[in-house]
């Protein structure tokens, strides 16, 4: 007993003595090796019984150390294997593609994520249900059309309040441009307090309502309850809507943009927990 409790206390000890730096490096370092490992051993062998589950090990090793590239040479190799036509595993097809699509576009391929997409369409033609999935593929792929780094958005509309707002009249601003619904508040806090922290400084906020027709006066009453200073859009067609059609954002919790005083786009999918130290970073001191 001794004994366990001598290992135990200097095993805490030697943990209380590394950061958590070391113990991130170190733990990279391992899994680099053991990745190595493995990619040797299914170089020689091919067709191994196991492959799928040491491809999968490989997967979770390079999602912890961030190597992409390699998973996407990994996914895209597990999406050529997978059947076609009619044979097609429709489950397998949507994870393994969107996991390749994802990947693609987070490295700002564009071109890379739409042929991932046109992959798709022909790997499953000829199911009897491919019409059905590719309807709800298209809602995943709707990601393609997301305006990238670098890239422009055009945002022009009438607010609740009736007043005009144009994105493009916005330069020299820092501007936050969130897709939200009355039954999706969650940000809010973050949002509202970035806001009254930094708008003096040159941030601004454009808000674009998910809400339908019917929720409008319900909505103009929760902003003046919340006392949300920043315009609103809304067209009352809930996730129909034409904005979020137009920029991809079909899946509105991962569509937020934060746009550079020069009118291009410096991030999307922005989390509104991380809001406050982005807009710190941009603004001048």
């Amino acid at each position: 007993m001794k004994k366990i409790l001598l290992t135990t206390s200097l095993g805490l000890a030697l943990c209380s003595a590394l950061s958590a730096g070391q113990v991130a490096k170190i733990a990279k370092k391992h899994s680099t090796a053991k990745a190595v490992e493995l990619e040797a051993y299914l170089k020689t062998n091919p067709d191994v019984d196991e492959k799928k589950k040491i491809i999968d090990h490989l997967l979770e090793i390079y999602g912890s150390t961030g190597n992409k590239e390699r998973s996407i040479a990994l996914y895209q190799e597990r999406f050529d294997d997978l059947s076609s036509g009619a044979d097609a595993n429709l489950r397998a097809v949507q994870m393994t593609a969107a996991r390749l699509l994802y990947f693609k576009f987070n490295l700002d391929d564009r071109a890379g994520a739409e042929k991932v997409s046109d992959a798709v369409a022909k790997k499953v033609a000829g199911h009897p249900a491919a019409a059905r999935f590719l309807k709800g593929w298209s809602q995943t792929a709707a990601i393609i059309k997301m305006p990238l780094k670098g890239e422009t958005m055009e945002v022009k509309f009438t607010s609740l309040k009736g007043k005009k707002v144009d994105l493009a009249a916005m330069k020299g601003k820092l501007v936050f441009i969130e897709f939200w619904s009355m039954s999706n508040i969650e940000d809010l806090p973050y949002v509202m307090k970035t806001y009254e922290k930094y708008h003096a400084k040159g941030f601004e906020v454009i808000s674009i309502s998910l809400d339908h027709e019917s929720d409008k006066e319900k909505l103009k009453s929760f902003i003046k309850d919340k006392n949300i200073p920043w315009p609103q859009h809304f067209d009352g067609k809930g996730i129909k809507g034409d904005i979020l059609a137009k920029y991809g954002a079909e899946n509105y919790g991962a569509c937020s943009f934060l746009i550079s005083p020069d009118g291009t786009v410096l991030h999307n999918r922005v989390s509104a927990m991380h809001l406050e130290e982005m807009v710190k970073a941009y603004l001048p001191k």
